[in-house]
Formats: C-alpha cells, structure tokens, sequence
C-alpha cells in the first residue's frame, strides 16, 4: 500500500511539473520522499528502495531548481552524491 501510495505522489507530482505548479509538485514529491527514505530505512539491502529514495531526492532537488530555491538545493545534492557513491 505504501509503495501504491508512493508511486501515485510521485505521477501527480510529474502531472503538477508538467502544469507548471512546481510548488504543488514539491509538495508532493516530498511527501514521496519521506515515505521513501522509510522504505529505504526499512530495506537498507534493497536496491530497489535505494534507487527509488534516489530519484525521489532528485526531483525534490529539480523541484527546487525550477522555483529557484538554489541554497536548498545543495542538501539534496549531498544526499545524492552519497547515495552514488555508496551505489
């Protein structure tokens, strides 16, 4: 259910993005995030809720760019160059 839940944020934030709501978009792609790095915290072996936690950083991150909310940008590419290097 979770994972239904979280595949579902993330559609609606695409369809937000392609919109042009970026901060309806965000929204939803943090709540996406949250549950993800559960998921993830849950399943740190699986690399499938790794992958998944990553693309969930990365479009909160290009959310942020689109808004231009730059210096918040910067936290969510530590957490995903880290994520590629342990990768």
């Amino acid at each position: 259910m979770k994972r239904l839940s979280v595949l579902l944020l993330v559609d609606e934030g695409d369809a937000l993005v392609t919109q042009g709501d970026l901060p309806n978009a965000l929204a939803s792609y943090r709540k996406s995030l949250a549950m993800r790095e559960k998921l993830a915290a849950a399943e740190p072996s699986s690399a499938e809720a790794q992958r998944n936690l990553f693309v969930s950083l990365n479009k909160v991150g290009n959310a942020l760019v689109g808004q231009g909310e730059v210096p918040y940008v910067d936290e969510f590419r530590t957490a995903v160059m880290e994520m590629a290097v342990v990768a």
